[in-house]
């Protein structure tokens, strides 16, 4: 068994990172970010079509934007599609470069995958409302792919998702004005909503990420009734019944990873205190001289991801 352990801790997903963690051992990065050449990208900025598409968003038309470079990159094969995807990070329209990534499907290009704009609000809000900021950066890049403008069929808005009602709510326990549909596609505005509304959720759950996670996504209710029997973490998260929740906990908590490794600080996919929260009377997997057992609570600065030479 632990050979198939060792074995599935060296890939970068959810089952990697908790074979990782039942090891002890820190999860698999896998980084192979590869290098472009700054003629590719000068070649493509170039074009008349790329041309537009900068202009449009200077004017501030995202939507026009968006359309014309789908369009650009349609007949893209994946090596141009990798190109595409450097210039859009280098123009620091993240939520493209993402979205051009996945249809290159170029899993293991990490640093423009999760890449970290607004930083500094980040850090700010996470450090305000107690909430560990590679978590609020890892629910906005799973919700919006950091698309300020992001709307969801169900009404759901700005880079964290936020619903108009809760937002409101949100607004009024810490004291800011309640936000327009219009000051929520506002990142700051977003970021602080998004950020104390997590950080809401994980006091209400004992600062147990998965049950917030889960309550984000599907509502607090939800996670409660969810949670009743007694088992192990993983157990619970496998049994979670909206595929659509099960999908988003477990993305979320290993987007969460990869940020603090991105940071040079490798945390566990769960802490140690959250695994005892579901099933007391099992031993610890994790060994202590690896993962803090009392981390999970304090956040740190995060900075400004490094790119590779010919990605400014």
């Amino acid at each position: 068994a632990r050979v198939s352990f060792e074995r599935l801790a060296s890939e970068r997903d959810y089952y990697g990172h908790l074979a990782a963690l039942w090891l002890g051992i820190p999860g698999s990065l896998a980084d192979q970010s590869t290098t472009i050449a700054p003629e590719k990208l000068l070649d493509l900025a170039a074009a008349p079509t790329a041309q537009r598409i900068y202009e449009l968003r200077a004017l501030g038309e995202t939507l026009e934007a968006r359309r014309e470079w789908f369009q650009l990159i349609k007949p893209f094969s994946n090596t141009e599609l990798r190109i595409a995807a450097a210039l859009a990070s280098q123009w620091h329209w993240h939520d493209m470069a993402i979205a051009t990534l996945a249809q290159a499907q170029a899993w293991d290009e990490v640093l423009e995958r999760f890449p970290r704009p607004y930083a500094e609000r980040f850090t700010e809000a996470a450090r305000t409302q107690g909430v560990p900021v590679t978590l609020a950066m890892a629910v906005a890049r799973r919700e919006s792919g950091f698309w300020t403008e992001a709307r969801s069929p169900v009404g759901a808005q700005g880079l964290m998702q936020l619903m108009p009602r809760t937002a409101q709510s949100v607004a009024k326990s810490i004291d800011l004005d309640s936000p327009t549909d219009l000051v929520l596609t506002q990142a700051d505005t977003n970021i602080k909503l998004g950020t104390a509304y997590l950080g809401q959720l994980l006091q209400r759950f004992n600062d147990n990420r998965v049950l917030a996670l889960a309550a984000y996504n599907a509502g607090p209710s939800r996670a409660k009734k969810w949670y009743t029997n007694p088992q192990p973490i993983d157990a619970f998260i496998e049994g979670i019944p909206f595929a659509e929740t099960r999908a988003y906990v477990k993305a979320v908590l290993l987007y969460a990873a990869i940020y603090a490794q991105l940071n040079g600080l490798p945390e566990p996919l769960l802490y140690p205190y959250e695994i005892e929260q579901f099933s007391p009377n099992d031993p610890l997997p994790i060994g202590p001289s690896v993962f803090n057992a009392a981390a999970g609570s304090a956040s740190f600065t995060l900075s400004a991801a490094p790119r590779p030479e010919g990605n400014p």
